[in-house]
């Protein structure tokens, strides 16, 4: 089953429309919404309310594998136009400075870009304090929170460009509009998520597990680095038939922590790159 997560009524209408979901239950301000193979929470605005709602829908419901945020965004680029849909690769925290990375193993027809999560709406005098291509004010939040109990590739971040930070937030009927035009996209990139999720599951053979096994051992990875390491390995042995030993780096030794975070990085986004 398949989670989303908006901050805004606005922005879940038409996926609660589109998927036919019925209100279940709701705390506060915070609304659940179900149906047969999806289910939305509708969290309000901020990363903390943003991860206690996926919170608490995980208590209740642990039955989600797949989370996804889904909302509306500012862009630091001007000339990306307004209903633009990107897969955020990278979600990086404005006040504690904290990356955030998702796994995206799946093929997709979707921009990616990077996500910068602040505390407060962002107008365009912060332009310069960006990092990101694109800001909002909930992702940081959910993905820390999703990323306690389930796996990176299963978590998912969608954002559409509702404005160029401009002063005034778009009114309802322009945020479901930008919604509702996406809403196929939207269901067109988890469906392939999902299927790379299944494939994922059968894409290392014993030749892949003897390599991380030896990667493994040779670096002293931790046994986070292990799962990433494999996730970003199966990504790459599904979308370019690529294995470790074909990296650059499969045979570089490593001397201390510093060197082995170092080459996992570096070996993560080799594997990955498109």
């Amino acid at each position: 089953m398949i989670l989303f997560v908006c901050a805004l009524n606005g922005e879940a209408q038409p996926v609660i429309r589109h998927l036919e979901l019925k209100q279940q239950w709701q705390v506060s301000n915070q609304t659940f919404y179900a149906g047969q193979h999806y289910g939305l929470m509708v969290t309000g605005i901020g990363k903390v309310a943003s991860a206690v709602g996926l919170t608490r829908v995980l208590t209740i419901n642990p039955e989600f594998r797949t989370v996804v945020n889904l909302g509306l965004c500012g862009a630091k680029n001007k000339d990306i136009p307004h209903g633009s849909l990107f897969a955020i690769r990278s979600i990086r925290d404005h006040s504690s400075g904290k990356l955030y990375l998702p796994d995206i193993i799946n093929k997709h027809e979707l921009h990616e870009a990077d996500l910068e999560t602040w505390d407060k709406p962002v107008t365009a005098d912060l332009r310069d304090d960006i990092k990101g291509d694109l800001v909002d004010m909930e992702a940081s939040g959910f993905f820390q929170a999703a990323s306690m109990v389930m796996e990176t590739h299963r978590i998912h971040c969608l954002k559409i460009v509702s404005d160029h930070l401009d002063p005034k937030p778009p009114n309802k009927n322009f945020a479901t509009g930008l919604i509702l035009q996406n809403i196929e996209h939207v269901q067109n990139y988890l469906e392939s998520a999902g299927n790379a999720d299944e494939e994922q599951q059968q894409s290392l053979d014993e030749q892949d597990h003897a390599e991380l096994a030896d990667l493994f051992e040779r670096w002293k990875c931790t046994t986070t680095q292990q799962r990433l390491l494999r996730l970003s390995l199966s990504y790459a042995r599904l979308s370019k038939d690529m294995r470790l030993s074909d990296t650059s780096l499969f045979n570089k030794p490593s001397y201390s922590s510093r060197d082995r975070d170092q080459l996992i990085d570096e070996l993560r986004k080799e594997l990955t790159k498109r």
